[in-house]
């Protein structure tokens, strides 16, 4: 009904992040509790917890500049997910990623250009929260580190777009919370037009897919392998975009 200054939205997604640590789905809950003591170790997982919640929320929402790409990004990471949870076992993940895919899919047919509906802030946010909090999940009681960077591989391209704006306003001394148009989609989007952008965009989210799979169900060294391409294929994608 009425739009928000980002202060505001920003302290509404650190009560429902801080909400979620408090019913127990956490970041790393044990966190150097043997070093550090089991006080500062739930202050570490709370900030950590907080910090990614707050950053897929907002780098869904801001990856959400064309029509169908916001839903197509996270039906990818919902997949990646729903497979990593099924061979894993843990089958009531699985079953929410494969609903949540379900749902974003059936969304994604009005979406996609020439779109009839859209998500908005209140929709952008509300799946980055599910996107993020589906990650945590499935990284609760990860006894590797590849179980653990899964979930960053998987959402590499709103990641990646998140860092890059973040360091360039910074860079150029823009203001953070204030908009541009100089995100990766923009810059695709001037060069090979709206539908041929949207589409690149996918086959991006479908090799960091690959590879956030590759990761985790391949050996030991094809998880090194996979990982190495995916910062350069991150790379890569910074560099072709002119950003580098």
């Amino acid at each position: 009904l009425r739009g928000l200054q980002a202060l505001p939205k920003l302290i509404v997604e650190v009560l429902v992040s801080l909400a979620l640590w408090g019913l127990g789905l956490r970041v790393l809950p044990g966190l150097g509790e043997g070093l550090v003591g089991p006080q500062v170790a739930a202050v570490l997982s709370c900030l950590l917890t907080v910090l990614w919640l707050v950053g897929v929320m907002n780098a869904t929402n801001l990856i959400d500049g064309l029509d169908g790409l916001a839903s197509g990004v996270a039906l990818f990471a919902l997949v990646s997910t729903a497979v990593a949870a099924v061979w894993r076992g843990d089958l009531l993940l699985a079953l929410l990623a494969v609903l949540l895919a379900g749902s974003v899919l059936g969304f994604l047919v009005y979406n996609i250009r020439p779109a009839s509906i859209f998500l908005g802030d209140a929709g952008s946010l509300f799946l980055g929260y599910l996107l993020a909090a589906t990650a945590v999940w499935s990284v609760r009681k990860a006894a590797t580190a590849v179980v653990l960077i899964f979930p960053l591989v998987a959402l590499g391209l709103p990641l990646l777009d998140t860092s890059l704006t973040i360091s360039r306003r910074l860079l150029s001394g823009w203001p953070i919370t204030q908009g541009d148009r100089d995100h990766v989609h923009h810059r695709l989007r001037g060069r090979f037009g709206v539908g041929r952008a949207v589409y690149i965009l996918y086959a991006v989210c479908a090799v960091f897919s690959a590879l956030s799979l590759t990761m985790l169900l391949g050996g030991r060294q094809a998880a090194r392998l996979a990982l190495g391409g995916a910062v350069l294929f991150a790379l890569a994608l910074a560099y072709l975009a002119n950003y580098l």
